[in-house]
């Protein structure tokens, strides 16, 4: 029916994935399809993957290991640097850095059949970091953990313990180094592998693997012969996976960091999402010039204002370039599942950008507060709990995601109070996204690209809204 999945590599060539004769757009299905394996608990291979037999994964790593070392050394292939690495994080070859993936749908999945699960997995999904491994396994060991899910949760909770902890990216990149024929390069990668064993606080981790995620983007084809440029990708997945952990550790002293600070580690998230391959070199630059623009001893408050609304574009950016390589497929899948359409937002909350999002959220905050920006709530003056993430103006009915399905086909659009995790956005006039909203949601990014108003209301505030679900109102957010 033309929906190319339940694909074994064993039976792919390089020769149907890339080249003249390439299957159209194979590649990006069987990426988005090895995405859903890890992201819903196997997805149609859930039953498959516990068949004796069914797969051998010595095959599965040696023909993924072949594609990837097709499109390394294909002209074409090896110049869309966001394209090879995420092949080379989702074909299997021998080395795993989908965790937090895994975690992401793990959580996901146990909050579909626990609804007392779902808190901890909105936290995970929008502020993760270590501590949520014993925030699992404290609820596990609760009353409300369920008997016949706990090897579930501690399944979930040490994949936590394993995403953070300390990868050997100085041993990576000393294995990198001892195969590069490039003897100025070795040595460049030589030095980060001796800094990185020098300099173990968050602060330098978060810079420096940013540093080395754009030192291998950027040097990817001088690195030698296809097996070396593949090496050099895994040790960027390992670096990945270290910016993500030391950003959520950095995530802790946001309330008390300095406006200088919180601009430096936007532009060190920026600068890592360009490494990753989220950013093109033009988008770092255009960040690059706004930021500075900030970085004066006397910053008018209007320039602060301007220019931290001009910083929000970078997500919708990450997000479209993501698209550009992944939309046809995860569209069409997600005509079967509309997990589908998970995969840009894991994999903006699964990188920097999460970081880059959260830090920018306060500075947006601090300068309303210098601007005198005031909120109200039906005519009642509110100094907090609601906040805007996408400007707009709307009217239409206040409801509920279960009411508003509940409305007959064909009634006008509504203003929805949705949870942060909703999979699909139908046609509406205004969103109020309860609790947890993020500018990197599912919700939000749909919200971003159909330019419909989106307001964050806190927990203290959704009593006072329900009393008006079913009457009409105006949400404007500006």
């Amino acid at each position: 029916a033309g929906y190319p999945i339940a694909n074994v590599l064993a039976d792919i060539t390089p020769e149907q994935v890339i080249g003249a004769k390439a299957i159209p757009d194979f590649l990006s299905f069987l990426l988005m399809e090895k995405f859903l394996i890890a992201f819903d608990d196997g997805w149609i291979f859930r039953r498959a993957r516990t068949y004796r037999g069914s797969l051998q994964d010595f095959n599965e790593q040696a023909s993924g290991t072949n594609i990837l070392l097709a499109m390394l050394g294909d002209p074409v292939m090896r110049q869309r640097f966001t394209l090879l690495r995420e092949a080379a994080r989702l074909l299997p070859h021998g080395v795993s850095a989908n965790v937090l993936t895994q975690i992401r749908g793990l959580a996901t999945n146990l909050a579909e059949r626990d609804a007392g699960f779902v808190k901890i997995r909105d936290k995970i999904h929008v502020a993760p970091d270590a501590s949520d491994a014993q925030l699992v396994r404290d609820y596990a060991a609760s009353p409300k953990g369920q008997i016949n899910l706990q090897e579930d949760y501690e399944l979930l909770a040490a994949r936590i313990d394993q995403a953070y902890l300390n990868k050997p990216l100085p041993a990576a990149l000393d294995g990198l180094a001892k195969r590069v024929s490039n003897q100025q390069l070795a040595g460049q990668i030589g030095e980060f592998s001796t800094r990185l064993q020098s300099e173990s606080s968050p602060q330098e981790q978060f810079r420096l693997s940013g540093d080395v995620l754009i030192f291998i983007r950027e040097n990817l084809i001088d690195f030698g012969k296809p097996s070396v440029r593949l090496q050099a990708l895994d040790v960027s997945l390992i670096a990945g996976v270290i910016s993500f952990t030391a950003s959520r550790a950095l995530q802790e002293g946001l309330p008390e960091a300095s406006r200088a600070e919180r601009l430096a580690w936007v532009r060190g998230s920026a600068r890592a999402a360009y490494g990753l391959g989220l950013l093109s070199h033009h988008e770092l630059d255009q960040i690059d010039q706004s930021l500075k623009k900030l970085q004066t001893d006397i910053v008018p408050l209007q320039v602060y204002r301007t220019e931290l609304q001009y910083l929000e574009r970078p997500a919708g950016w990450a997000a479209r370039r993501l698209a550009y390589h992944f939309g046809d497929a995860y569209e069409k899948l997600g005509q079967l599942d509309a997990m589908a359409a998970m995969y840009v937002p894991d994999r903006l909350r699964s990188s920097p950008m999460l970081f880059y999002a959260d830090v920018l959220e306060s500075l947006t905050e601090d300068a309303a507060r210098l601007s005198g920006v005031q909120h109200t709530l039906f005519g009642r003056p509110v100094n907090a709990g609601l906040r805007r993430l996408n400007a707009g103006l709307a009217r239409g009915t206040l409801y509920t995601e279960a009411e508003a399905l509940l409305q007959p086909a064909g009634s006008p659009p509504a203003i929805w109070l949705v949870p942060e995790t909703i999979a699909d956005l139908p046609s509406v006039a205004g969103i109020l996204t309860a609790e947890e909203g993020n500018a990197l949601s599912h919700v939000q990014l749909l919200a971003r690209n159909l330019g419909i108003p989106n307001v964050v209301v806190g927990r203290d505030l959704l009593d006072t809204l329900l009393t008006h679900q079913g009457q009409p109102i105006v949400l404007a957010a500006s």
